[in-house]
């Protein structure tokens, strides 16, 4: 294998790169999660490392996106000579602009976030729109530390490399996901800040029923009182829901 991912395959002894990735996996906890009949996405899957490891989970399909040509030549050569699955699948494109045919389960995102930019809370949007309902991202992410009020603080070696705090990566999230679990991964080289896994269940974005004007206006006043009064209530119950991060209709 050529020297050029950070990633650490069990088969390369004394080979521990920039991650030790055996122990990531292991902080990670990717193995207590039930993928069977799962689709699975790894947003900058490196060499394939993760997604190799989810094989005897029994998932439906791994898919790793990755920008770097040669991380992907990497994978495919692992999967031909070594893993050899037809499961798995390795997308060289970026993960802003690539239509997937799918959608997925599970998403992981290690390794990757703080090189996003711009383009941070937009990651939140864009993994919510191909997800399937009831589905986990779970990220890691190195956080600033200080949490007085959101904040991101930009790396003077590269201002594309941005450090959110906690109270900011809640308010990217904001109806999109809810925090189910946040915990210490490895201590990673390069490493500006401690990494944390973020374990983010996607929350349904709730669509207010509409009333049909045309319909209303032919309807008997004492017909009409009960669907206004359901809009009504819908109303009201997302506006006191938002206040506490949830998006919850109340059956009326």
């Amino acid at each position: 294998l050529e020297k050029s991912h950070y990633q650490t395959f069990n088969l390369i002894e004394g080979d521990k790169r920039d991650s030790d990735s055996k122990k990531k996996f292991e902080l990670s906890k990717l193995s207590s999660y039930d993928l069977k009949d799962k689709t699975v996405l790894d947003i900058g899957s490196n060499a394939g490392y993760f997604l190799f490891k989810l094989i005897n989970k029994g998932p439906k399909l791994l898919t790793g996106i990755e920008l770097g040509e040669k991380f992907v030549q990497i994978s495919n050569d692992l999967n031909k000579e070594i893993y050899r699955s037809p499961i798995v699948n390795f997308i060289l494109g970026d993960f802003f602009t690539q239509e997937f045919d799918i959608k997925f389960d599970f998403i992981i995102c290690f390794s990757t976030y703080h090189y996003f930019g711009d383009n941070q809370e937009v990651f939140f949007d864009r993994c919510h729109k191909i997800m399937n309902d009831d589905s986990i991202l779970l990220l890691e992410m190195e956080e600033c530390p200080i949490n007085y009020s959101p904040e991101v603080e930009v790396d003077s070696r590269d201002p594309n490399r941005r450090y959110p705090n906690n109270f900011m990566l809640q308010e990217y999230i904001k109806d999109k996901f809810t925090i189910l679990n946040r915990y210490i991964s490895v201590n990673q080289k390069g490493s500006v800040h401690d990494r944390w896994f973020y374990e983010l269940k996607k929350l349904d974005i709730p669509k207010v029923p509409s009333i049909n004007k045309f319909n209303m206006h032919r309807l008997p006043l004492q017909d009409k009182r009960p669907l206004i009064g359901e809009y009504k209530k819908t109303i009201i119950s997302l506006m006191g829901e938002s206040r506490i991060g949830k998006s919850t209709l109340v059956e009326v």
